[in-house]
């Protein structure tokens, strides 16, 4: 019995090494790695996207293309296609593959920046909000001028307790 993974990913982007050709083995190889990883995402329930330059140069036609530019904008994961097969077949050095790897954590901390400024802005929007309130509230009289001396005597008039105007605790 095959069981479906619960994902929350609904578009899944692939990207191979797309800077340089690849040799006729290596083309085969990477077409059938591609195709079967495709061909697992799809039977977990996701659409596949293949990067544009990867796709033309290992002939993958049956899948969506799309560029780096549109993968980042549209698709919820990306699985870059590489490894020890790549090395091993001398398509791709260690260095070239950390370097690739690398490229991609460059790239969380300005994500993280993006998303905590976005989980910021219900606060902040609610910080403005009381500001605003305050800001426009109705300047009242100075209360001193209420104060009435007389001997010993302190009176006030017109006094009232509350926190705003409609919801007064004490009024004389």
């Amino acid at each position: 019995m095959k069981s479906r993974l619960k994902t929350q990913f609904r578009q899944v982007a692939l990207i191979g090494k797309y800077q340089t050709s690849y040799s006729a083995s290596a083309v085969a190889a990477a077409r059938q790695a591609l195709d079967d990883i495709a061909h697992f995402l799809m039977a977990q329930g996701c659409e596949v996207v293949i990067e544009a330059e990867t796709a033309a140069n290992l002939g993958l036609s049956s899948y969506l293309a799309m560029e780096i530019d549109g993968i980042g904008q549209h698709c919820d994961l990306c699985l870059v296609v590489g490894g020890a097969f790549r090395v091993r077949s001398g398509d791709l050095s260690v260095g070239e593959l950390a370097s690739f790897i690398y490229m991609f954590t460059l790239l969380v901390f300005p994500l993280r920046l993006i998303g905590y400024a976005l989980s910021e802005m219900p606060r902040s929007q609610a910080g403005f909000d009381r500001i605003q309130n305050l800001r426009l509230s109705p300047v009242m009289s100075d209360p001193r001028a209420q104060f009435i001396h007389s001997n010993d005597v302190l009176a006030i008039h017109s006094a009232s307790i509350g926190y705003d105007a409609y919801n007064i605790l004490f009024e004389n």
